[in-house]
């Protein structure tokens, strides 16, 4: 915790270095009692004064991204986005991959809570964004990956195999070279197997067997796939 707060500052005074002189005093005052009242631990009271600072300067990367980061001590997922992706668009270079972080963090939170509510598609939305989002072997992308196959697993613990079809299959569309391509195949050849699709199955097996060579009979593979 210490750590992250430590980023976070450090964070804050990039952005505001960044920001130049050009912002308006009352924004800044606005932004200012809205960080104050931030560190105090009183963020629903802060959204309002981060509110009126991005709404006199539209391009205030701090505020947008405090104010994201207001929403998402409350918990308030979908609310966080909006401001975090402003802040992670007008964020500087030296900052971007701290911001994508936040980011991120928002991202899974509003898809875990789609999933938990069974709203699949609209889980499996927000974390296609993060994949979309997030550079190839970044922290930020391995989090996603990794919060695709637990949410895989689940749907196949709770035998909706329809939907873990088609996590899994996104997944690999958006990450086909990447580390979780053997777990994600795996998944897909069970969720396929599930379902009564054996064919579709023995194709996905095939698939992990090129990616992990010790994996070299997919018939094998589909038996203990059946356990």
């Amino acid at each position: 915790m210490r750590a992250r707060i430590a980023i976070c500052i450090v964070l804050a005074a990039l952005m505001t270095a960044c920001a130049g002189l050009g912002l308006s005093r009352s924004a800044k005052n606005e932004f200012e009692e809205g960080l104050r009242l931030y560190n105090a631990g009183e963020y629903a009271q802060a959204v309002s004064h981060f509110q009126k600072a991005t709404q006199e300067e539209p391009e205030y990367a701090e505020a947008f991204l405090y104010l994201g980061r207001a929403y998402l001590n409350q918990g308030k997922w979908s609310q966080a986005l909006p401001p975090l992706r402003t802040a992670w668009r007008l964020s500087p270079d030296e900052t971007r991959d701290q911001v994508l972080d936040v980011l991120m963090d928002a991202l899974i939170g509003a898809g875990t809570s789609a999933f938990e509510t069974g709203n699949y598609s609209e889980a499996l939305g927000y974390l296609r964004e993060g994949l979309r989002t997030a550079p190839q072997d970044s922290a930020a992308w391995t989090a996603a990956t990794e919060q695709m196959l637990n949410f895989g697993g689940q749907l196949l613990s709770k035998g909706n195999f329809t939907e873990a079809i088609t996590l899994y299959r996104s997944l690999l569309e958006a990450a086909p070279g990447a580390q979780a391509s053997l777990s994600a195949y795996l998944g897909l050849a069970k969720a396929y197997l599930q379902n009564g699709q054996f064919l579709d199955a023995l194709r996905a097996a095939t698939a992990a067997t090129r990616v992990d060579p010790a994996l070299n009979d997919p018939r094998q593979l589909l038996d203990s796939l059946r356990e």
